[in-house]
């Protein structure tokens, strides 16, 4: 009694102790023995049934005796049975994108090309508005972006451009309407300032211009003096070969009776740098024998030896 009474105690302690109604012994057992014959009445017909399905069960690998096997995923070589293959499976993929569609209410579309490049396309709505939708889903945000900046950045130039347009006609007096007397003063401002710089500017051009045209004066005039000491050392040089050729009294004589010599003269007084040089009238006449001498003259001031002919 003291330990049913223990059992009792440590069940009530235990939450999840259920106390069961009394029940007959003999109808308790008649129970058990019912359930069990169930249990094995079922086990033997589970195992005849898996008796008879590895009977029927055929080997994978015996081709012969297959109705339906697995088919190889590869390149049929055969170019009839690959275009059969390909129309049928094509028919299949379709009629399940369009059951998807309508079991789904999923917006399909399907886009084949077989080998020979022929085109075969199905859409639940409309292929344009399916492509579309799937360019804008897989567009990337950062091309967004660049595109919104750069359409910003070409509104900002074209407001830009239209109020230097604006601003131009103002200064060309073709548009004053909407300015007020404040913003004509700043106009007129604006544009007297800019005729001070366009005068400072010509002003700095003009001086510029003096300043090249001074100079290349200059470098004329040295020039011209240089040409004239030159025609001065020319005519001196005339003078003395002719007082080599023809002595001091003859010199005076052809110079007093050379129309020539005094053209050249007042010619030279007058023009500067054009030069007109030429024999006097005796020497001409003579011929051969004074060119020889004139030749020995000018041998005898050079330091260089003279070879006659």
């Amino acid at each position: 009694m003291g330990s049913k009474a223990n059992v009792d105690k440590e069940n009530i302690m235990n939450p999840d102790f259920v106390e069961l109604p009394e029940v007959d012994r003999q109808e308790f057992e008649s129970q058990v023995e019912d359930l069990r014959r169930k249990i094995l009445s079922c086990y033997r017909k589970t195992r005849q049934c898996v008796t008879k399905q590895e009977e029927f069960t055929l080997p994978i690998n015996d081709k012969s005796k297959m109705g339906r096997g697995k088919i190889e995923i590869k390149r049929i070589e055969n170019a009839t049975s690959r275009q059969v293959t390909f129309s049928k499976r094509r028919s299949g993929l379709f009629k399940k994108a369009k059951e998807l569609s309508i079991l789904c209410d999923a917006e399909v579309g399907l886009v084949v090309f077989s080998s020979t490049g022929r085109l075969y396309d199905f859409a639940s709505t409309s292929m344009k508005s399916i492509i579309e939708r799937y360019n804008e889903t897989t567009e990337d945000p950062h091309h967004t972006m660049n595109a919104s900046s750069e359409a910003k950045e070409a509104a900002s130039l074209r407001q830009q451009l239209h109020n230097l347009q604006e601003y131009h006609r103002q200064l060309l007096g073709q548009q004053f309407s909407g300015l007020d007397v404040e913003d004509l003063q700043n106009l007129e401002s604006k544009l007297e300032m800019s005729l001070r710089n366009i005068r400072l500017k010509k002003d700095n051009v003009m001086l510029d211009q003096i300043q090249e045209l001074s100079s290349k004066g200059s470098l004329i005039h040295q020039e011209n003096m240089e040409l004239r000491k030159k025609v001065s050392l020319v005519h001196e040089e005339n003078i003395n070969l002719q007082k080599k050729v023809y002595g001091p009294q003859g010199i005076n004589e052809h110079s007093t009776g050379s129309p020539t010599q005094h053209s050249f003269l007042t010619r030279e007084n007058e023009i500067g740098p054009n030069l007109e040089l030429s024999l006097p009238e005796n020497v001409e006449k003579d011929g051969l024998g004074i060119a020889k001498a004139v030749r020995r003259c000018r041998c005898k001031a050079s330091t260089q030896p003279c070879r006659e002919n």
